[in-house]
């Protein structure tokens, strides 16, 4: 066989094989817009191995069916296409319906590329919580300068779990800088935001220790409380003398989780302090405080022994 006919049945070969894919892309296009429910969910997710924007733009239509499983597999599908998608998720951000712009949110989240995460940063002021969620769920692939200034505003968010997720989101970008909106929020009356916020304070490092002193201070044994905690989730051993200074606090729950602290922190330097506390029969959460210094007493000396 010569090399023209070689050369000619290749490029035929080609030919035929583009042919063959557009043809099955327009097959699945009918079965999709197509009567049976079942096919038509096969087809969408189908679809998702011809990855560019006239894909794409079959599958939008199909956010807003009436069946949940068609919308969710017309969006898996959108979201696999992958960064041809992100035109079409950037026109459903600005969409009246509020489904379709939570489906944004997401899809926007899962491409995680710098582009789509600054589309998702512009939407934190969505008015559905549930886009809000996605946002500051989102968010937290982000890094750390506008993105963090963004989170740190939605701590301040009317919807729990928005500003529960933000606090999640910040431990996650890691900025510093954030300290100061997570300290007021660990004030928050609600307890799992203030948890959260301290979970978060807990890893970012110096700056958050000198803030948390300070509100070691506070009026509040709520706060006081909530402060011996982080300080002892965060293994800094520079919290140690502070938390020998709260044994002497006049609230029991504040005196507890100082002892708390002081045993995770590996406080070992604190057991004379325990020792005189080993008689004081104040009582918190059932037991006196005096018992729970002798237990930390007990954990400390086993720490020092395997040390």
């Amino acid at each position: 066989m010569s090399l023209v006919c070689v050369l000619f049945f290749f490029l035929a070969g080609v030919s035929v094989g583009k042919d063959v894919t557009t043809a099955e892309r327009d097959l699945l296009i009918r079965v999709l817009q197509g009567d049976d429910a079942v096919k038509a969910i096969r087809a969408a997710l189908d679809l998702s191995r011809f990855p560019d924007e006239k894909t794409a733009r079959v599958l939008v239509p199909f956010l807003s069916a009436e069946d949940p499983m068609m919308a969710t597999c017309a969006l898996h599908s959108l979201i696999r296409i992958g960064p041809s998608a992100q035109p079409l998720l950037e026109e459903l951000a600005a969409s009246e319906n509020p489904q379709l712009r939570e489906y944004a949110a997401y899809g926007l989240d899962a491409l995680n590329t710098k582009t789509s995460l600054e589309l998702l940063a512009g939407m934190h002021a969505d008015p559905s919580s549930e886009v809000r969620m996605r946002v500051a769920a989102g968010l937290g692939r982000g890094s750390p300068g506008p993105h963090s200034q963004i989170l740190s505003q939605m701590l301040n968010d009317r919807y729990l779990e928005v500003r529960i997720r933000a606090a999640r989101s910040l431990a996650l970008v890691g900025d510093p800088a954030a300290t100061q909106g997570l300290v007021e929020c660990m004030k928050s009356m609600h307890a799992e935001v203030a948890a959260q916020c301290g979970r978060t304070l807990a890893i970012l490092g110096e700056p958050a220790l000198v803030e948390l002193r300070k509100l070691l201070s506070s009026p509040s044994a709520d706060i006081r409380r909530r402060c011996c905690v982080v300080l002892g989730w965060s293994g800094s051993t520079k919290a140690i003398p502070w938390m020998r200074t709260m044994l002497k606090d006049e609230d029991p729950s504040v005196v507890r989780y100082a002892i708390f602290s002081l045993q995770l922190l590996g406080g070992r330097q604190a057991i004379p302090d325990l020792k005189k506390m080993k008689a004081d029969k104040r009582v918190y959460m059932g037991r006196t405080l005096g018992e729970y210094a002798a237990e930390a007493i007990g954990k400390l000396q086993t720490q020092k022994d395997s040390g």
